[in-house]
């Protein structure tokens, strides 16, 4: 007489998506006829090969998978007869598995701009059980003709991560198109299935890269700078002034003409009709730090627009004593590489009796030193250059 072969009623628990990894039953030789799959409404098959028949081994279900969408857990019952070597059949018993739900997540955008966190939380949009972790299975970065970086977070691969895992992350493009990160990722429940993968699309907006910038001027006069001179990435509509580094110098540097505040939202030419007096005895330096700010707002890394300012070469009114017809012998100045323009000469009635008095631009320090006078008054007669 052979055995009955009975075996009791199974349970088992799987998560949706996941093989239920059950074996039928350890007897040598037996096999089993599945009779009837009962699965609860909203179960579907998504592996495995869920049928009913006869001679099955007793891994027939272990590889089968079922999806479960819903908010709660759902079951599917397998029936089945176990069958001896000889053809013996035992009594009926169920397999009746407990599947979890997975959670849902839709893709999810944003746009930022270049070095601006994204502030993205993970799982905006979830269908399901509750997320607890995230695994983040790639992030995909493309190539383009200047390298994309991160500049802040940390955009890494792992699991277990919480939802605001990547709201740190920004990224750098200095190209001259928009550029796109993908992150991908997987949510998971609180009873570890893991949901299918949901992207991250992060849109970076270029930045403007503006270099560095220089002019030299005279002491009160203009300095004619148009901001810009754009190296990279897209254009610059406007400038935002941060600091203007004024030194310090024995005497006072002050602007003597145009604007010169820190404000923003500025215009290219916004510091062009600066001047500054300079009446010390060197060049100083004034230097602008200034953001630039592409048409969608994204700003790019301060520049400098350095302007370095000559001294005003102050001199004040000389007099000088001479008789009729004799050089006067003044010698204009001494500051070297020097050059003085005489834009009037009053002679008070005087006339030159040697020399060349002129008016005119470009003269040396003596130009004057050889000019004589002729005075055939009773009195002093001056003449002013």
């Amino acid at each position: 007489v052979e055995s009955t072969l009975g075996i009791t009623d199974q349970v088992d628990i799987a998560c949706s998506d996941a093989p239920i990894g059950f074996i039928l039953g350890t007897t040598p030789n037996t096999t089993y006829d599945i009779t009837t799959i009962t699965p609860e409404s909203g179960l579907t098959v998504s592996a495995g090969n869920p049928v009913t028949g006869v001679g099955f081994l007793a891994d027939e279900i272990a590889n089968d998978a079922w999806t479960n969408t819903t908010t709660g857990p759902l079951t599917v019952t397998y029936t089945i007869e176990p069958v001896s070597l000889n053809g013996c059949s035992g009594q009926p018993f169920d397999v009746v598995v407990t599947i979890n739900p997975e959670p849902v997540v839709s893709n999810q955008t944003d746009s930022i701009c270049s070095d601006v966190a994204n502030g993205v939380i993970l799982g905006d949009d979830i269908t399901g059980p509750a997320v607890v972790t995230y695994n983040i299975m790639d992030i995909n970065i493309p190539v383009m003709p200047l390298p994309i970086v991160a500049s802040a977070g940390n955009p890494i691969e792992g699991v277990n991560f919480d939802a605001n895992e990547i709201a740190n992350d920004a990224w750098t493009n200095t190209n001259t198109v928009p550029v796109n990160i993908i992150y991908e990722v997987v949510p998971v429940s609180a009873q570890g299935c893991a949901g299918n993968s949901f992207t991250v699309t992060l849109t970076i907006n270029p930045e403007p890269v503006v270099v560095d910038q220089v002019r030299t001027i005279c002491s009160d006069v203009a300095n004619l700078v148009i901001l810009g001179d754009d190296a990279n990435g897209p254009a610059a509509v406007s400038y935002n002034i941060i600091d203007i580094n004024i030194p310090v110098m024995p005497v006072s540097i002050i602007a003597s003409a145009g604007n010169p505040v820190i404000q923003d939202g500025v215009t290219s030419n916004e510091i062009a009709d600066d001047a500054w007096t300079n009446v010390n005895t060197g060049p100083i330096n004034i230097v602008y730090e200034v953001v630039p700010v592409s048409a969608q707002g994204c700003e790019g890394n301060p520049f400098t627009v350095t302007i370095t300012v000559e001294s005003a070469l102050g001199i004040g009114p000389q007099t000088v004593p001479a008789c009729s017809d004799a050089p006067i012998g003044f010698v204009l100045g001494t500051a070297p590489n020097t050059t003085y323009n005489i834009t009037a000469i009053n002679q008070n009635g005087l006339t030159p009796s040697a020399g060349n008095p002129v008016i005119g631009n470009g003269f040396s320090a003596n130009e004057i030193a050889d000019d004589a006078w002729t005075n055939t008054t009773a009195l002093p007669v001056t003449v002013v250059y």
